[in-house]
């Protein structure tokens, strides 16, 4: 959304804590200060407070606004003595619809698409909506979703299921198979799995190395005992 030249909320929505993931732990060191440049810089040519977008991505930095009541000027400031505390040095930034109209962060709100083509000030014939965009949106929800509700089933799968069937091949075919299905969605949803606390991708592929090997040996010594 920073990218976009003008933002509108729907009444329910937010926009902010965009933490970086480092594997299952938030970005440190280098690595954060590279994500604070670069989003910083991102509102900034957005024409959006820079600093109180690199609120969203670190807790212990602070943001407030205040506005001119005659001009409706807005003044932003680094810390929490404007007349809107936006951020304290506890928790990322999250922003609702209220405070980025106010704040001449958004330029308006709708719950729709004929809403928004109305706060836009658009008229018939003169614009094109995107269904590109809104596939992009929607698979990009979906994937998250998806994420959050299967990876609890293939941690399971991983640990417990077939580990009473007293079959080693069926047991590590299973967890294999769970690896692999995790490691995609390293892929396709990293921060969802890294908000979720999931093993890091690389311990993953080193997981999955490990019980491929287990399992090629078990394999090889079946065929050599029928060989025998």
């Amino acid at each position: 959304a920073l990218f976009a030249d003008e933002i509108y909320f729907m009444d329910v929505g937010s926009l902010g804590a965009i933490t970086m993931f480092s594997g299952s732990q938030s970005a440190q060191g280098a690595q954060l200060e590279a994500w604070l440049r670069e989003v910083y810089e991102v509102g900034e040519i957005g024409g959006r407070n820079g600093h109180m977008i690199r609120c969203m991505v670190y807790s212990p930095l602070e943001c407030s606004y205040s506005t001119d009541p005659k001009t409706g000027k807005v003044t932003w400031h680094n810390d929490a003595t404007g007349e809107y505390v936006l951020s304290n040095d506890t928790d990322n930034l999250v922003i609702n619809a209220t405070d980025a109209v106010r704040s001449k962060f958004a330029q308006g709100r709708a719950n729709n698409e004929p809403e928004l083509v109305k706060a836009m000030q658009l008229e018939e014939g003169t614009y094109v909506v995107s269904h590109a965009g809104k596939k992009i949106a929607g698979d990009w929800k979906k994937a998250q979703e998806n994420c959050e509700k299967e990876m609890p089933r293939l941690m399971l799968d991983y640990e417990l299921k077939g580990a009473g069937s007293g079959n080693v091949e069926t047991v590590l075919g299973i967890r294999i198979n769970a690896i692999k299905k995790m490691i995609a969605w390293w892929d396709r949803a990293p921060n969802k799995m890294g908000q979720m606390g999931a093993p890091p991708k690389s311990r993953l592929e080193d997981m999955l190395k490990s019980l491929q090997k287990q399992l090629a040996d078990i394999q090889k010594n079946k065929a050599r005992d029928r060989k025998g």
